[in-house]
């Protein structure tokens, strides 16, 4: 997975929960479902180093600009 997979992947993400934002805002808890949806789109990789499987190679090469749309 590359920093460009997981930009766009997020941006996919966002989009959809986006479309949610009136049932979003209404919960009181966070849901499981998210944080297994951040783990698949390869969020957690941009902490990890590329010897290790992940991303970061430094801290300009994981810097995520724009990624939620305006």
């Amino acid at each position: 997975m590359s920093v460009t997979s997981i930009q766009e992947n997020v941006e996919a993400a966002v989009s959809k929960w986006s479309l949610e934002t009136a049932t979003r805002l209404q919960q009181r808890a966070p849901d499981p479902a998210d944080f297994a949806t951040l783990k698949d789109v390869g969020i957690l990789l941009s902490g990890v180093p590329e010897a290790m499987g992940g991303v970061w190679q430094s801290a300009q090469s994981v810097e995520i600009q724009d990624a939620v749309p305006a």
